[in-house]
């Protein structure tokens, strides 16, 4: 595996900058890249020479070149037509910066309100500190974390986009920890283009199809120019069940040598029922005269702790692992489908000379289901002795059970039956998501004696409307069950047998509705403010006020905890509103002395106060030195402290159980002998008989409550970056870039212990303290031990300890002029030195998750991350290819110091991709291209406990296998 010391690694970024300086002439040849000085965002489609001074994203003075000291990268919307892809969060996700978030394409969010949203996730610090702008303003979030769905900004309408991989607080506000996303739009367009792209996989389905209808011109004698844009989305799904290797559930195993080995898995909720709570032991057995001849006669001969399974017929014999498991990934989705109407407009006005009115209105409909297995039953349930669905010999078993009750239940006709029912009678459980996405904006920008002002107010709004189908009623089923005045109870669980009067008797659909809103008044100007020895003091001051609301209203039916499998979930409802003044400054000290073209200092500072009580007033400034050495090489530095204030989900968001991947230590056989866990186990809950048994951990997920805190105070980051932009004159047409990064976050709002398996690896493996806060929120099942959806791990919101992540990032920009035609080569790299995760903030522990993955560390975080793209441009032919690398990774339990022998997979080799894609213009106004991803058709790597979904993790690995495309656009 790739290790590096990052002290080393930035001196020989340097070491290797100052090398590649050396090579420039002291003169400019006319054949050269452009210096230092006039950098603008590399590929971005930017006029020098109509503008003297442009807004790069990371600061709002404006300027007319990139400051070194932030960092920018940036996709151009040729890059976004050439990479195939139709939803932007695909694109970005391929970018060594960004770490894949649960996105709405792979559904890999497998939760009870799963929102078939997509997010980005810079730096894997989560969505939440990666914030989206749309033309450097902030733009609507779909829910209550106050994230962007990209869904709703089309592709096709794309310009290009700048990502800032720094912290941004001081500048943009709350959310920009890890940096900022910002999408700059087309809004100046004349004509009409029509635009369409289809996609499909090798495999014949996931078919997209993708249309865009731009209008625009001038009006007012050329004052005005308004673009308005039509486009319509319409993807199909793929199911788990098309692909071979997602079609059966695999898990961790062992073999026939007693090697780790991936198997054949599921869960033990399955369409006949398993039914647990009779007598399993021998001592249980015995205590119950006549029981063990009545077991026999019955076919339950050697019954187990996971209980019996009945046949069609109703006959039962003892449950058998792992012939008797059910494929839950039948019915999911490896791809979801979505359907999307959009309309933008954008218009502006010259008022004046000095000013411009204009405006932006955006509405987005987007439909997205996502999928589940058939909902089930998984609790404890009294049964007829004497139920008619059941054979002679097991109401005997019955009968004799009830006999020797004790108290009132004795004889009462009942006896308790653990019920683990698939209920695939009702079909797959959906959740079909209807978004609708509204955004407003009217502002005047201009100029009054040299300064430049912008004024605006935004309005966004969206609403949610979630219809969930295959659930079930958990009161529903237990009624049914049951005989009412001797008539035979409607709801058969005894087999695959509920009638379809049974299905409608206990069948409900829920739907859950929310509504989102986001006001925005912002008002800033910047210029000169006097002439200094080297130039001018710049500076831009401002305020903002914003507002964010929710409501999310809640099924009654999943309000008082009646749909089967999950508990109660609770509503949210709150608002958060924030006045923000800030302000940013630019220094010359030095220029035009040796080794020193241009020295330029920069700070800046936002005071923000919330209605909050935890949060209140709060502070962020950042510092940043540039150094221009020559026309060649240009350095810079910066500091920023920046704070993220709790969402409205995290603060008020109500409680709902939902089960994640998992490992229950007290499963695992090593818990029987070692004497520290098993006493901890039994301490926690799991009868002595059952440490170390398999059946403690019936499924590879574990149920677990998530929800708000009201009692949140601020995160806190502190934020480095030193960077280098190389230009030299002796290489032409070369760009480089080299950029330092250093994030730490103190305090940071999450899960308590990180994630459930962080809880559960903290009480059993780490503190092994019966009184801690992390043994304190696990639960068990009094009877089978079992952490089951009536007794979850708690893992609410807190400020848990905190995050921090370093490394280094590489841009190579060359193109290469041949006689007629040209190269362009364009390289990306990340170098990941640290991503350490610190669960629990009055706790040492720390989890090194650079290069590893799992269910502590989440999706894989390489410690390189490269990619490659060539395009080969002869007059109106362009030829594209691009790679696609990523390091191998560790199963993050391996990386903390478990054997790697007791994992099936304790390791994920480095996985490469390779895309291929052709551009031809037909004429000046027609264009055709296509391409196919993932040419060499490959296929994810293969995971058991550890895969987040359809065993894999194709929220970073391509699961669909090769995708062809094919697209073309017409201009009137």
């Amino acid at each position: 595996m790739f290790k590096f010391r990052m002290k080393n690694s930035l001196s020989s970024a340097i070491t290797a900058a100052l090398a590649l300086s050396s090579l420039a002439p002291v003169y400019t040849s006319a054949q050269s890249a452009a210096p230092v000085q006039d950098q603008v965002p590399a590929q971005s489609d930017i006029d020098t020479e109509e503008i003297e001074k442009i807004s790069v994203t990371g600061s709002r003075i404006r300027s007319g070149r990139q400051a070194a000291s932030i960092p920018v990268d940036v996709v151009s919307s040729e890059q976004i037509k050439l990479s195939g892809f139709q939803n932007v969060e695909e694109i970005l996700n391929n970018m060594p910066q960004f770490v894949p978030s649960g996105t709405a394409s792979t559904n890999s969010t497998a939760n009870p309100t799963a929102t078939g949203a997509a997010t980005l996730d810079l730096r894997g610090l989560g969505s939440t500190r990666s914030l989206v702008l749309v033309n450097g303003r902030r733009y609507t979030f779909f829910d209550s974390s106050q994230t962007t769905d990209i869904n709703t900004i089309p592709a096709s309408l794309i310009e290009r986009v700048e990502v800032v991989t720094g912290g941004a607080s001081a500048v943009y506000g709350s959310d920009a920890v890890a940096g900022v996303v910002n999408f700059i739009m087309k809004d100046d367009f004349e004509g009409v283009e029509l635009r369409t792209q289809f996609n499909q996989t090798a495999e014949g389905d996931g078919n997209t199809k993708d249309f865009t209808l731009t209008m625009g011109g001038n009006f007012a004698d050329g004052r005005g120019n308004a673009v308005i844009a039509l486009n319509y989305l319409d993807r199909d799904a793929i199911y788990t069940t098309d692909r071979d290797f997602s079609s059966s559930v695999l898990t961790d195993g062992t073999d026939a040598n007693g090697n780790r080995v991936l198997v054949p898995g599921g869960s033990s909720f399955v369409p006949n029922g398993r039914f647990t709570g009779l007598p399993s032991s021998a001592e249980g057995i015995a205590a119950i005269p006549g029981l063990d001849s009545a077991l026999a006669a019955a076919g339950l001969t050697g019954i187990g702790g996971d209980g019996f399974i009945p046949d069609a017929d109703g006959n039962v014999r003892p449950f058998s692992r792992p012939d008797d498991l059910y494929n839950y990934t039948l019915d999911n989705f490896l791809r979801i489908p979505q359907e999307r109407h959009s309309l933008t407009l954008f218009a502006d006005y010259e008022i004046n000379d000095d000013s411009k009115l204009y405006i932006e209105g955006a509405y987005t409909h987007n439909e997205t289901s996502t999928g589940f297995a058939p909902s089930f039953i998984s609790t404890s349930l009294p049964i007829d002795v004497t139920n008619p669905y059941i054979s002679s010999e097991l109401s005997d078993v019955l009968q004799l059970v009830d006999a020797n009750e004790a108290g009132v239940a004795q004889n009462d006709g009942l006896v308790n039956l653990g019920v683990n029912r698939r209920l695939v009678e009702t079909g797959a459980r959906r959740n079909n998501d209807s978004r609708h996405s509204f955004r407003a904006l009217i502002g005047v920008e201009g100029v009054i004696d040299d300064y430049n002002y912008d004024l605006y107010y935004s309005y966004a709004r969206s609403d949610n409307t979630q219809t969930q189908i295959g659930n079930v009623s958990s009161s529903a089923f237990a009624a049914g069950i049951l005989s009412v005045d001797g008539a035979a109870p409607i709801v058969n669980p005894f087999g695959p047998n509920i009638s379809a009067e049974g299905v409608d008797y206990i069948s409900i659909d829920t739907i859950n509705t929310e509504v989102t809103e986001l006001n925005v008044f912002g008002a800033s100007i910047s210029g000169d403010l006097l002439e200094v020895p080297h130039g001018f003091l710049s500076a831009s001051f401002g305020v903002e006020w914003r507002s964010n609301k929710v409501v999310f209203a809640v099924d009654q039916a999943l309000l008082t905890g009646d749909v089967a499998g999950f508990n109660a979930v609770q509503p949210t409802a709150g608002e958060i509103e924030v006045w923000e003044v800030f302000g940013e400054v630019f220094m010359p000290i030095l220029a035009d002395v040796a080794g020193i073209k241009s020295l330029d200092a920069t700070a800046a500072y936002r005071y923000s106060e919330y209605d909050l009580e935890q949060t209140d007033g709060v502070s962020t400034f950042l510092v940043g030195l540039d150094w221009m050495v020559n026309d060649s090489l240009a350095f810079g530095a910066q500091f920023q402290k920046a704070i993220r204030a709790p969402s409205l989900g995290e603060a008020f968001g109500g409680q709902q159980l939902f089960p994640v991947a998992a490992t229950d230590p007290c499963a695992l056989p090593s818990a029987a002998t070692d004497a520290t866990i098993r006493s901890l186990c039994e301490a926690t809950g799991v009868p002595a008989s059952l440490v170390g048994s398999a059946n403690l951990q019936p499924n590879n997920e574990i149920p677990g409550v998530f929800g708000g805190n009201p009692n949140l105070s601020e995160e806190e980051s502190d934020t480095i970056t030193v960077s280098a932009i190389i230009t030299p004159t002796s290489i032409p047409n070369l760009r480089v870039l080299v950029d330092y990064f250093d994030i730490e976050v103190d305090n940071a709002i999450g899960a308590f212990g990180g994630s459930v398996n962080n809880i559960l690896d903290i009480c059993y493996s780490q503190v092994q303290d019966i009184n801690s806060t992390a043994c304190q929120a696990v639960s068990r099942n009094s009877t089978s031990g079992v952490i089951d959806t009536l007794n979850p791990v708690t893992a609410t919101n807190v400020n848990v300890g905190g995050l921090a992540t370093s490394g280094v990032d590489f841009q190579v920009d060359y193109k290469v002029e041949l006689d007629a035609s040209e190269i362009n080569i364009l390289f990306n790299a990340t170098l990941l030195n640290d991503y350490d995760l610190t669960p629990i903030a009055d706790l040492n522990t720390v989890n090194d998750c650079a290069g590893a993955f799992g269910t502590t560390c989440g999706e894989p975080k390489s410690e390189l991350k490269m990619n490659t793209s060539v395009t080969w441009t002869d007059g109106d032919l362009t030829l594209g290819l691009r790679h696609r690398w990523s390091e191998d990774t560790t199963l993050d339990q391996v990386q903390f110091g478990a054997d790697p022998s007791t994992s099936a997979v304790p390791e994920l080799s480095g996985y490469s991709y390779l895309d291929i894609s052709v551009n031809y213009n037909l004429s000046d106004n027609s264009t055709i291209w296509g391409g196919v991803n993932n040419v060499l058709d490959k296929n994810p790597p293969l995971l058991g406990s550890r895969q987040s979904r359809a065993n894999t993790r194709p929220d970073t690995y391509n699961a669909t296998g090769a995708e062809l495309f094919i697209g073309g656009s017409y201009r009137f």
